[in-house]
């Protein structure tokens, strides 16, 4: 898991694999599935569920497209050079 600068969570279910971007906000009883985006600013309301590869934007947050391979290459990154 990646979190940015200035990340609120609060009663979520985050795991390895996701990015949570600057100042996102992820309210109680989120899931975030595995290989997914919260863009920065987001809100994610009390309850939201993020969907495998998928990029959530807006407050509240909507899907707002599927990941692309570059796109998880961001997701990936900092844990690949950590242990390579």
């Amino acid at each position: 898991m990646t979190l940015g600068h200035a990340v609120r969570l609060h009663g979520a279910l985050v795991g390895p694999h996701r990015l949570i971007a600057i100042g996102a906000i992820v309210l109680d009883g989120v899931v975030i599935d595995e290989e997914s985006i919260v863009a920065a600013g987001t809100l994610l309301s009390p309850g939201t569920r993020v969907p495998r590869r998928t990029l959530m934007m807006d407050s509240p947050a909507k899907p707002r497209r599927t990941l692309t391979d570059a796109d998880l290459e961001l997701i990936h990154r900092p844990t690949n050079s950590m242990f390579s």
